[in-house]
Parts: C-alpha cells; structure tokens; sequence
C-alpha cells in the first residue's frame, strides 16, 4: 500500500525511525519501529486537495501543534506530501505508533476502500483515509477523525522538519516554504517572513 505522509514524516530520515525505531532529530519520542523493518520499497512526491493544519499539544514536539489534514477534500487546497510504499502490515504498525498504544493495530483496508475511511480508534491519528489508486495499488494516510481540534502553533523545530522535508522532496526554497505554511490554522499570527527565520534558525520576536 501507499502510505500518505503531510508533516514531520515528509522528512525522509525521520519517517525511517517508524520503520526501524529510534528517536528522530527534533522530537522527545523514541519510536519501536516496525515488526518488518524492510525500507519503503518506492518513494514518491505528492500533492493532496485537502487543507493543512496544526493542532492539540504534542508531548514528541515541546508540548506544541502537529499536522492534520482536513477531513473533507477541497479543489481550492493544496498540501504537498510524500507518498511511502510498504506493507499493510507496516501501516499497521506505524498506525499503532502515530496513536501511542501498546495494542495490536488491524487497519480493515478493504472497508476504507469501499467507504473512503475507517475509524480504528479515538486518537488524534485514528482516522484512516482512503485517498484513491496509484497503478491499482490503494493510497492511505492517517488524520484526526474530527477537523473540531484545539489549533496550536507547532514548535519551531517541528517547523524546520517539515521545511526540510518540502526543501528535499519537492524542491521548494525557503521563501516558498515559508509563503506555503503562512495563513494555516496553528500558524498564524506568524508572518512569512518570520516563518522564514524560524526555518534558517534565526529567532523571531515570536518564537
């Protein structure tokens, strides 16, 4: 399957550490990894039509905002993302990760394709989304499953881990990352050009 990733897992890097384990620059959390520790067999740029936002407080990102995407698609929204290609069985277990549980995961695929989404559990990540076909092999990503969240600003950290990820997989400079995150729930009242600094790791009056 396809695995969708809109936030800190565009960077390339950290998105190993679900597959492998291990503690990804930037954040407080160790991850266990998966059971099959095989890496994403393709790797991919992706553009959604939904909205991105920030919100809830993140104990792995200094108690501050992480990305979701909204429930509901929008032809106006434009989210860049990356696509990962793994096992089922590893989307489960990354699924297990992203919602903080000891339990087994078992994601009922076949129902998220017929319906366009299941709700596996009540975490902020317990949405899973069906978003189409790639060469006939189904598209997944993970969202809260109600866009009624507390919005919160990410940390800045956060900030320059999804920079680095657009900057590697999509190309885009920094005065274009920085117009991209402008305006987004959670983001705002920072300004591009403070959004700029966070990025090249300047402070900000409001850091």
């Amino acid at each position: 399957v396809w695995y969708v990733a809109y936030g800190s897992n565009l960077s390339h890097e950290r998105f190993l550490c679900y597959i492998r384990g291990g503690t990804p620059e930037g954040s407080d959390k160790a991850f266990e990894g998966c059971r099959d520790t095989t890496l994403p067999r393709e790797v991919k740029p992706e553009i959604l039509d939904r909205e991105l936002y920030f919100a809830e407080n993140s104990k792995g990102w200094q108690g501050m905002g992480v990305s979701f995407i909204r429930n509901e698609s929008s032809h106006t929204s434009k989210t860049y993302a990356l696509k990962y290609l793994i096992t089922r069985e590893q989307l489960e277990d990354l699924a297990k990760q992203e919602t903080s549980t000891r339990r087994t995961i078992v994601l009922d695929f076949e129902m998220t394709i017929e319906e366009g989404f299941t709700i596996f559990r009540q975490a902020w990540y317990g949405k899973l989304l069906f978003l189409g076909l790639d060469d006939d092999v189904p598209v997944f990503t993970l969202t809260s499953g109600t866009d009624r969240q507390n919005i919160t600003r990410p940390s800045d950290e956060y900030i320059r881990t999804i920079a680095r990820g657009l900057e590697n997989q999509h190309a885009l400079s920094t005065a274009e990352i920085a117009i991209y995150l402008a305006g987004r729930d959670g983001v705002v009242p920072l300004e591009a050009d403070e959004i700029h600094n966070i990025i090249v790791n300047r402070d900000t009056s409001r850091a």
